[in-house]
């Protein structure tokens, strides 16, 4: 019988990069790198993170991880401690490689993976693919559509490591164990909308919603509530409205799950179009534009057929979410897995290196772009309050002027002053 190896020793002894281009905000790939890290930090690795730019609220949540370090790039404290020390395993996000990843040392000792997480973004397309072909020991991809459109492009031929899906999957905290994984109630009543676009359809159906007395809580960038989602925010809540990567988090709660974003959406993911939605990583592309009033309709009416989906979820589909299953599976087929590497160029290096500092310049100009805009935007909302409040005291006002004018008093007043107003008239006109 195999010994069971207590969870905080797993990854004990084992030295882990981790690389993003940015980690400011809550969204996407930032997420992706944070429940990486925390995975293997929990057990037991020693985790380094390094990154083009670093900034709250991502910083504060990563600098709570034990055995975590990070570094913003480029960093000489890092590339001499990585010559001295290569890590085992290096997880790659945007091919941000600190140049001490290829020295022979690391070359000999490390393992290399490479994650492209968008079929469209271009941060995450394989600019120097010839890199990856000669040192991964995986290529990895977010859905099965970033991995046909990566291909479909001609490049990561002749690929000596292994390639495939990991599927972007969720932490088991969000996991919910039998009966209790599904809501009791027949009918929808508390409604959960999770996004970083907010487009107005999804507002004015939110809007009807509450209009007719279900209760609609809404999260994200441009909300009241910005924050990482927790298997506590899917408490009691009967339909969650999102894309991408929470759809996992419900999956593994057992929330039915309408799905409809900026990209548009198929609607609640349900047998008929369940294989089309996870091909795209339920992003919303095989679906359509929406309008309010068909939203609102779809979730009140659609709700119980997709309430009988995830009831019959089985537990194969739900593990195939489960960040422990997915990361354990590839660490272990890659530590087994052994290539012959072939040769860097000098040039791809320095190249991949110009690539890595203009997404470093890129990121600056975002961030400072962003901040400006929050700036004139706080700028907005206070000018359009002080609006409000002129608007209010001029109708308070007219209201006084209203009753000052249909006064007994102010209508004497005019009938007694009449003549002398008359006789004034007369000797400025003549």
């Amino acid at each position: 019988m195999n010994a069971v190896i207590p969870l905080e020793q797993k990854y004990s002894n084992k030295r882990i990069l981790i690389t993003q281009n940015q980690l400011i905000n809550f969204a996407g790939s930032e997420i992706v790198t944070l429940e990486i890290a925390e995975y293997f930090s929990k057990n037991g690795a020693e985790v380094i993170i390094a990154t083009n730019s670093l900034g709250d609220p991502m910083m504060t949540r990563l600098s709570g991880l034990s055995n975590t370090e990070i570094y913003v790039l480029p960093n000489v404290d890092l590339e001499e401690r990585l010559d001295r020390n290569p890590v085992d395993f290096a997880w790659i996000h945007h091919q941000l490689m600190p140049r001490s990843l290829f020295s022979k040392k690391s070359l000999e000792h490390t393992k290399y993976v490479f994650h492209h997480m968008s079929p469209y973004h271009p941060t995450e397309f394989p600019v120097f693919s010839e890199i990856e072909a000669n040192i991964a020991d995986a290529i990895l991809f977010n859905s099965p559509e970033t991995e046909r459109e990566t291909f479909r492009q001609g490049v990561l031929a002749d690929i000596e490591g292994f390639e495939g899906v990991l599927g972007n999957p969720s932490p088991d905290i969000f996991l919910r164990i039998g009966n209790n994984r599904i809501q009791k109630r027949e009918t929808p009543k508390k409604i959960l909308i999770i996004s970083n676009h907010i487009i107005p359809e999804l507002m004015e159906a939110r809007d009807i919603l509450q209009s007719r007395g279900l209760e609609v809580e809404t999260y994200g960038a441009q909300t009241d509530t910005y924050k990482l989602i927790e298997p506590s925010d899917f408490y009691d809540i009967d339909v969650g409205v999102t894309i991408g990567k929470t759809v996992q988090y419900a999956i593994l709660y057992g929330v039915p799950v309408y799905c409809y974003d900026h990209f548009g959406g198929p609607g609640y993911i349900v047998a008929d179009n369940y294989d089309s939605s996870r091909e795209r990583n339920f992003s919303g592309r095989n679906g359509e534009k929406k309008d309010a009033n068909t939203i609102v309709e779809e979730i009140l009416e659609q709700y119980t057929s997709a309430r009988i989906f995830f009831v019959d979820m089985n537990q194969n589909q739900v593990d195939e979410f489960r960040l422990p299953i997915k990361i354990d599976e590839i660490y272990q087929k890659v530590m087994k897995h052994r290539i012959k590497r072939r040769l860097v160029k000098h040039s791809q290096i320095v190249g991949l290196g110009k690539v890595n500092e203009l997404n470093k310049i890129i990121q600056e100009i975002l961030r400072s772009s962003d901040r400006d805009y929050h700036d004139l935007e706080h700028v907005k909302n206070n000018l359009e309050e002080e609006c409000r409040n002129v608007s209010s005291r001029l109708e308070s006002k007219e209201v006084l002027l209203e009753r000052v004018l249909n006064s007994v008093s102010y209508r004497v007043g005019r009938f007694i002053t009449s003549p002398l107003r008359f006789i004034r008239y007369i000797f400025m006109n003549r």
